[in-house]
This record gives structure tokens, C-alpha cells and sequence, in this order.
């Protein structure tokens, strides 16, 4: 039954490797590495604020990534997907905001670096 009286819930999309784990470049499938320190009180900010937590990886299978919330004792998310899907929010240590200004952009993607590879920027390939 529609009830217009009802909010919808918040949903965040997370990416996995960079943001809830301590990625430093692929090593494989199987290597997941640890949780970011943080990591678990952050999570279960987000359940208590009732935000539907999703996490976007492109790791296989996807059953291995819900495992290591389970082995690292961290809140279960509502969903572990490699499909992008609607989000309030999406959350990656590689994403640029877009804020209407292509002129902003250029020089965004000139200065980005992931925050695990320290100095590594695009600013050579748009020169």
C-alpha cells in the first residue's frame, strides 16, 4: 500500500577496496586486505542513522567480500553488488566530483591521486 506519510531510507553506495579496506594496489582476488581502522564505528554509525549501507566492488565472487565482513566482525551491509545502483551517495578513493564546470574537471583530473598512492597524478596524461 502507498503511503505518502512514509520516508524512504537513505541509501549509500561504498566502494570496497580504498574505502573499507586498506588497499594499496591489486594483488589479486583473493587478497582482501584488512579493514581501514574506523572502519567498524563508521559502519555502524550508518545503521544507527538508518542509512541503507551498499558496497560496490568488482571483486569475484561477491559472497568472498561478505565473508570478510563477517570474519572481521563489521556490520553486514543491506547489499554487496558490482552493479551501479541507486544511491544518495556514492563513496570512492577514485571518484572527482562533477559540479557543472568542465574547465574544473580538467584540472581535478590533472591533481588527482588516491590517497593510498601518495604523488601519483593524471597530470601528465592531459598534457
Amino acid at each position: 500500500m502507498f503511503n505518502i506519510f512514509k520516508k524512504k531510507k537513505k541509501k549509500i553506495c561504498l566502494d570496497f577496496d580504498g574505502v573499507l579496506n586498506n588497499y594499496t594496489g591489486w594483488e589479486g582476488q583473493k587478497n582482501l586486505n584488512t579493514p581501514r581502522p574506523g572502519v567498524k564505528s563508521f559502519l555502524e554509525k550508518l545503521n544507527k542513522a538508518n542509512i541503507e549501507v551498499i558496497i560496490l566492488t568488482t571483486r569475484k565472487p561477491i559472497k568472498r567480500v561478505k565473508k570478510w565482513f563477517n570474519v572481521n566482525n563489521l556490520p553486514l551491509p543491506a547489499k554487496i553488488t558490482n552493479e551501479k545502483v541507486k544511491a544518495s551517495i556514492y563513496i570512492d578513493d577514485r571518484a572527482i566530483k562533477f559540479n557543472g564546470s568542465y574547465e574544473k574537471l580538467i584540472e581535478d583530473i590533472t591533481n588527482f591521486e588516491v590517497h593510498w598512492k601518495d604523488g601519483k597524478t593524471f597530470e601528465k596524461l592531459l598534457k
